[in-house]
């Protein structure tokens, strides 16, 4: 989940970050929010990111504070694509096409502007950012990281080559980006062993514009497919799915646990690759997912905003904290909403 706070300068987390990620160590593993692989691909103003020795020397404190409780976490790396603005970059926006997104986009100190046109990335600027990433999860490990996931959902650049609805390209080598997770997976970081364990975040039907979290009316969907070219398939530790509408919503979008599944064993019927699904979930709805095999893990991510023991109260059956308001999110940029959350027994 986006909560932000970054240095606004920098890029780097501060030392609430590593409180905010040490308390929910309980989780068992932890992905962090979108963290921005280059100053290009900076979404917004407060993201983090994890391209320069300041900031992976700031992420170091993070995992220490994590793995000290026992937990583990990976770093979902992220490029924003057209889904930024130049005023926050300081560069040209680009995508895949020239294909501006609808609505606005949010600038400096949070001030909203209109989309702008990205400039349509050529075959040399996408090797570059493959190796953005590879170099991004080189970066992870030395900061201390168990593993990274691929951040391919939410509009995001990745999701901006998979939809027909940004991607109008006619080069071949390029005409869809659902083949470079496995170029992004092929730097030098994921071929060696310090980084073999790598996951992938999709949203198979993602709506025609998501920065801003909305369902458009009109968008072209392509349900997910994973190619069997995947070189690094037997490697890649897990995919999370989201199977609902964005913002939590419970009405369930038409794709299903089972259809991903079946792309997974299209690739390599003896896959390993665990599946996870989120977003709108319960605790009954997740055991259920789980108890019939249709999910190996369900994630949370706004209940656990609020409830920093999440693990804790779903084992104790305590009632859980009403759900942040959003403007703590990720607009604010303070501790508030952040880490003032008390757990069930400081509560009680």
């Amino acid at each position: 989940m986006t909560r932000g706070r970054a240095d606004k300068q920098t890029g780097a987390v501060k030392d609430i970050h590593a409180i905010y990620y040490g308390e929910r160590a309980s989780a068992g593993l932890q992905f962090t929010e979108g963290t921005l692989i280059s100053r290009q691909g900076h979404g917004w103003s407060g993201a983090p990111d994890i391209y320069s020795k300041e900031q992976i020397e700031a992420w170091q404190a993070v995992t220490a504070a994590v793995h000290k409780a026992n937990g583990v976490i990976f770093c979902q790396l992220a490029h924003s694509g057209r889904a930024c603005h130049s005023d926050v970059t300081g560069h040209p926006i680009v995508s895949a096409s020239a294909i501006p997104v609808s609505g606005e986009a949010t600038g400096l100190n949070h001030e909203k502007k209109p989309y702008e046109v990205p400039r349509a990335l050529t075959v040399e600027e996408i090797a570059v950012i493959v190796g953005d990433f590879a170099t991004a999860a080189k970066n992870s490990i030395e900061a201390g990281f168990d593993g990274v996931q691929l951040h391919s959902a939410n509009g995001f650049l990745i999701g901006q080559f998979t939809q027909s609805c940004s991607n109008q390209r006619t080069d071949g080598r390029v005409r869809r980006l659902d083949r470079e997770p496995s170029s992004l997976l092929q730097g030098g970081a994921c071929r060696s062993r310090r980084c073999h364990r790598q996951a992938a975040c999709v949203d198979p039907l993602e709506p025609q514009q998501a920065p801003s979290m909305t369902w458009a009316r009109k968008t072209t969907l392509r349900p997910l497919t994973l190619r069997s070219s995947w070189p690094h398939r037997s490697r890649l530790l897990g995919l999370s799915c989201s199977t609902a509408l964005p913002l939590g919503s419970t009405r369930r979008a038409p794709y299903t646990l089972e259809q991903a599944r079946a792309a997974i064993a299209s690739v390599d019927p003896k896959s390993q690759t665990a599946l996870a699904g989120n977003v709108g979930y319960t605790l009954e709805t997740a055991e259920k997912a789980i108890s019939e095999g249709r999910a190996d893990i369900i994630t949370f991510g706004r209940p656990f905003m609020s409830n920093p023991d999440l693990p804790e109260r779903f084992r104790d059956g305590a009632v859980l904290a009403p759900d942040s308001q959003y403007p703590d999110w990720w607009v604010n940029d303070t501790a508030e909403g952040y880490i003032t959350f008390p757990r069930a027994t400081a509560a009680a």
